[in-house]
């Protein structure tokens, strides 16, 4: 079911991190998470399940505040039972943010003119990875940028097939970046989508999404999924992409 993909291509992505960082990922029997720190991403718990345990919602806190399990609890189509926000909520948790899942049709996309004076390549010397890494932690994480380079080693130890990072430039700075990982079941995730915030509005970012979903399409991918911020939902949309779920992300204040 290509809702649930939208969990799940996000947690293989996680697991594919791990492994290539070298880092456990730990499993229980109603939840995972994996520590990549000092990288910012992707410290979360997730596969929720808690139909075994009424009692397993109210047992994270005390792992967060011992520093233990990160302190942030990923929510989605795939979270079970039905009730899992509200039980959430009753042990202490609030809403951070909510995502929006969206699903794409690659066959249906929508193409867009690159803007003049933007080149797109993608990711291959530590320099790139490192420009790449910046955009992300500043733009979309909110972090600082002292965190890039944790996180630009993370992303250059995954290799292989199922992935590939692109990076904008206008005129010959770096502009925006994407990412792009293929699922088990041939669904394509993309991530890290973001654009420095002094080249906003000029095509960019759905450029680089646009250019992202070409190369899904020559690697047979048929569906896209991406989670998508209040800000660039409606890029997803006019290059195609639908809501199809909320996602929300929990931590303890």
């Amino acid at each position: 079911m290509l809702l649930d993909r939208i969990d799940e291509n996000l947690f293989e992505f996680y697991d594919f991190a791990a492994s290539a960082a070298g880092r456990v990922i730990s499993r229980h029997s109603a939840y995972s998470y994996v520590d990549l720190r000092p990288s910012p991403w992707t410290n979360a718990v997730y596969r929720l399940d808690f139909s075994a345990d009424k009692n397993l919602p109210s047992a994270l806190p005390d792992g967060i505040r011992a520093e233990t399990i990160p302190n942030k609890v990923r929510m989605g189509p795939t979270s079970r039972p039905a009730d899992v926000e509200a039980r959430l909520l009753a042990a202490g948790f609030t809403v951070e943010r909510i995502a929006t899942g969206m699903t794409l049709d690659v066959r249906k996309r929508n193409r867009f003119k690159r803007p003049p004076n933007f080149t797109l390549a993608f990711l291959d010397s530590p320099k790139d990875y490192l420009d790449f890494a910046q955009i992300v932690v500043v733009e979309l994480f909110g972090k600082d940028a002292e965190m890039a380079p944790a996180f630009a080693s993370l992303l250059n130890s995954m290799k292989g097939e199922k992935v590939f990072g692109l990076l904008g430039k206008a005129r010959g700075l770096p502009a925006s970046a994407a990412y792009a990982f293929i699922d088990g079941a041939g669904v394509g995730g993309v991530y890290f989508v973001a654009t420095d915030n002094r080249m906003r509005g000029l095509g960019y970012g759905r450029a680089t999404v646009s250019v992202a979903l070409d190369e899904l399409a020559r690697s047979s991918v048929r569906f896209a999924i991406l989670h998508a911020t209040d800000l660039g939902k409606p890029v997803y949309e006019h290059l195609g992409f639908i809501g199809a779920c909320r996602l929300p992300l929990f931590s303890i204040p």
